[in-house]
């Protein structure tokens, strides 16, 4: 596991079955917001540890996660991974362009 200067999860690589075959298989990366420590945004998970979490299918996933007032996961919304990422994300966690005054686009 990886930390960041305050304390929060950055990384986690985990290796199902290290006494026979050891070696990562999976990979866990945390983004966390600026409004506050335990502001948590997103976790993608490169499920079978190549590094590129691009992978299309059941393979790699992208977890929103949408809270209360005080920080605590409320929702997570599950996001397959497809070429058209980044406007996916927009939608599925909620976020708005600057300026923006209507709904998410």
């Amino acid at each position: 596991m990886f930390y960041s200067a305050n304390w929060q999860l950055v990384e986690e690589r985990i290796d199902d079955d290290y006494l026979n075959n050891a070696g990562v298989n999976r990979r866990f990366q945390y983004i966390w917001g600026p409004r506050y420590i335990d502001d948590l945004v997103l976790r993608r998970l490169d499920g079978n540890a190549d590094g590129d979490f691009a992978d299309v299918g059941a393979i790699d996933k992208v977890y929103c996660h949408r809270t209360d007032a005080q920080f605590s996961t409320v929702a997570v919304n599950v996001i397959g991974c497809t070429p058209a990422l980044t406007p996916c994300l927009r939608r599925a966690c909620g976020w708005r362009r600057r300026g923006s005054r209507s709904g998410v686009r």
